[in-house]
């Protein structure tokens, strides 16, 4: 039994019993098989609906990208108040570029305007498809939420998976079970509601030694291709012709990382 299975079950276990249902869910039969990305389509979508922006395509500057909703749930607050850390410790060269809308972005752009912070620039919508292209012309890639209890059972973001198949190492203030950054060493969580936090972060990726970056960049990719929706879905098939079947023991390969190992007693 893998690794993987024995963090899933605990907090599949945990959960369960906090909700009362001990005696009432049987979790040896649960499955999981958590979100991804159509790696197919990304890299279809990165080479077909290139996104020409000057400061996405400006060599000289370290760009934070940002894509999603910029509403309460986002927390992008903190994202914003930490380029006003990184610009009063001078550093001129990082620049955040933020994709989204959202009822609190006005907020943030007059605090940008009333704190002088020329670091942060907001683009606005843009259709999905682009997203491909934005993201691989950035170097670090960031998302954010606000600490709740919730989030100790996993997260699952969608532009999480998109972040991966970027290539690009993420960088997130969300602390969660079973965090598939940490796993993978592809990104670094943060501690949570901390501006000065994510500055600190930001500095780290900044300084990184291209080859611990490049490090960071190949674990995004392997993350991005565990969580692709073809081994997803051929991984629902087998529990299902498994469980169709009556068969007494399901299990994965073990060696497609994404994919959690159970059994299943009838």
């Amino acid at each position: 039994m893998s690794k993987n299975f024995n963090d899933i079950e605990k907090i599949l276990k945990d959960y369960i019993k906090e909700m009362g249902w001990n005696n009432k869910i049987d979790v040896s039969k649960i499955y999981h098989i958590n979100n991804g990305v159509d790696l197919d389509v990304f890299n279809e979508q990165m080479k077909k609906y290139v996104y020409c922006d000057t400061d996405l395509d400006d060599a000289n500057i370290f760009k934070i990208i940002y894509t999603g909703s910029i509403g309460q749930a986002n927390a992008v607050n903190y994202i914003v108040k930490s380029s006003k850390i990184i610009k009063e410790k001078g550093y001129g060269k990082i620049k955040y570029i933020i994709f989204g809308d959202g009822l609190k972005r006005k907020e943030l752009e007059k605090y940008c305007i009333d704190n002088k912070l020329d670091n942060v620039v907001f683009k606005g919508k843009v259709d999905k498809s682009y997203i491909p292209s934005i993201l691989s012309k950035g170097n670090l890639n960031i998302f954010t939420g606000q600490n709740i209890d919730l989030y100790k059972y996993g997260l699952s973001l969608n532009k999480m998976f998109d972040y991966f198949a970027s290539e690009k190492p993420a960088l997130s203030n969300i602390k969660c079970g079973y965090d598939i950054l940490k796993k993978y060493h592809s990104g670094i969580t943060v501690e949570s509601g901390s501006a000065e936090a994510l500055a600190e972060g930001i500095l780290k990726f900044y300084h990184m030694s291209k080859e611990e970056y490049n490090e960071y960049c190949r674990n995004a990719k392997r993350a991005a291709q565990d969580y692709d929706f073809k081994n997803l879905t051929n991984t629902l098939e087998e529990v299902i012709n498994n469980t169709v079947e009556g068969k007494h023991e399901y299990s994965i390969d073990k060696s497609k990382e994404a994919i959690w190992n159970y059994k299943w007693t009838s």
